[in-house]
This record gives structure tokens, sequence and C-alpha cells, in this order.
């Protein structure tokens, strides 16, 4: 389409330039009235001729200088296009093959979870395995909290049930769902357990601000599905109850649709919670 362009402008021109040349020949008394050579103007109308070409050509040459300038120009932001996205997906990737790493080491021990009642069991988690750990932790945390199983007691206060402690903390009624609940909970619980995962979260948290800051368009959704890909459910719905208690990663997790692979029944209230976040769950 460029070339077809460049050579329709450089036709036109050469055409006006003849259509031109043919009017001064008719017009200028170089040819009479018998369709013969005038030889006492034929002189002054081959240096009139010459300068008529020189400007032509002139003026072709200005032409030809500035197509291949924005030809150049239009290559060279193209180029740097290309490069910018190479270098853009080499530190995305590199950041989620470091937060893949930083996953892996993760290890937690039961006798870190807040509702392990077994003061026997101290089995050691890893990676994928340590967040399913502490998904189930929180959930059994939060029923607790909200009064739904008020007879269990919790690893912290052992000489406490918990209905005793729920007595004392006004801040949670029983069954209480709403957000400001579902934040004051797991902020309780990210005070007790959150020093073994919380670097995790830290960091997706600046891989998805680097998506969003620096991918254009539909783009950002592609990286972020990409990131989304290597986590798994547990880790996706901590994901979901973490974003509420940090105003800067719940927008980010709006923003980019990342959780809306996580199916809505897997939410430990989905009748209330599936409206903290704009996404559309599964």
């Amino acid at each position: 389409m460029k070339t077809i362009t460049f050579f329709w402008i450089v036709g036109t021109s050469v055409a006006l330039i003849l259509i031109a040349v043919i009017g001064v020949y008719l017009n200028s008394g170089f040819i009479n009235g018998t369709f013969t050579i005038e030889p006492s103007i034929s002189s002054y109308f081959g240096t009139f001729l010459n300068s008529l070409l020189s400007v032509f050509l002139s003026t072709l040459t200005v032409v030809l200088i500035w197509l291949t300038y924005k030809s150049q120009k239009r290559e060279l932001e193209e180029t740097k296009k290309v490069l910018g996205k190479q270098q853009f997906e080499s530190i995305l990737f590199k950041l989620i093959d470091n937060h893949r790493k930083l996953k892996d080491s993760i290890v937690i021990y039961d006798a870190s979870l807040m509702c392990n009642n077994d003061s026997t069991k101290n089995e050691r988690h890893e990676g994928v395995r340590a967040f399913e750990v502490i998904r189930y932790d929180f959930l059994k945390y939060y029923k607790y909290r909200v009064g739904v199983n008020p007879d269990q007691s919790l690893r912290t206060k052992p000489e406490e049930t918990f209905y005793q402690r729920i007595a004392e903390d006004y801040t949670i009624t029983k069954e209480d769902y709403s957000k400001e609940s579902s934040v004051h909970i797991y902020n309780e619980y990210f005070s007790k357990v959150g020093k073994i995962y919380g670097h995790y979260f830290r960091n997706a948290y600046h891989i998805l601000k680097y998506i969003s800051e620096h991918a254009d368009g539909n783009d950002r959704f592609v990286y972020s599905d990409f990131f989304q890909s290597e986590l798994s459910e547990h880790e996706l719905f901590m994901h979901f109850y973490n974003g509420l208690a940090f105003n800067k990663m719940h927008g980010f997790l709006d923003e980019l649709n990342f959780l809306e692979n996580l199916a809505e029944s897997t939410l430990i209230e989905s009748s209330v919670h599936k409206s903290f976040y704009k996404t559309k769950f599964k």
C-alpha cells in the first residue's frame, strides 16, 4: 500500500508537469499555426523548458526526501514499539518466574495455623499445598469468627471456647458476612499467619501494577490472564480476601478481571461476597 501511494504521487507529479509543458508549447508561439517550429524563439523556449524541468526535479527530490523521512520515521517507531514490547515481556516473564519460585519456597507447619486443635499434628506443607492448607484454615477461622461453629476452640487461645471469645469482641456479630466484617477477620488472620505468605501477595501486587501501568489496551488482560494461569484455585481464593484488606490490590484485581476464573460457589458466603468486586465470577 505504501509503495502504491509513493508511485501514485510521483506519477501524478509527472503528469501535471507534462500537461504544463504541453500547455506552454501551445501558448508560447514555439509551434506556429502550421504546426512547424518557429526558429526565432526556439532558443528562449529551450532555456525556459530547462528552468521548468530544474524546478520540477528539485521539487521531486524534496518530495522523495520527505517520503523517505516519513517512511524511516514510521519504521523507527514500529521498531521501538516492538523492542519496547519485547523488553516489557522479558521483564514480566522474569517477574512471573520469580513469583513461581517464591511460591514454591513458602512453607507452613500445622503449628502455625490458627485452627489446628490437634497439638500432636505438625506436618510441613510447601508451595501450592501450603496455600491449600492456608485457604481452609482461613475458611475455618472465618466461620468461627461469625459464630457458625461456636463450640470449637481456637489454637491461639486453647483455654477459651470460641463462644467466650466472641462475647468479648463486639466488632463481629453472629453471621455477619459484610465487607467490613470480612476485612476485620482477614486482618486478624493476616496478623497471625501473614508473615508466612505476605511477601507472596506483595510480589503479586507489583506484577499486576507493572501490567496495568505498562501494557496497552486488551494486552493488559492477555498478560493478566497469563499470570493468572499460573495460580491454583486456592491462591485465587486467598487473593480474593487479601484484596479486600488492601485497596490498591483490590483495584488491580478488579481492573484486570484477575479473579474471573474463581468459582462463585467457592466464596465463603457467595450471595454476599460476590458483590465485593465488579468481577463476574464463574
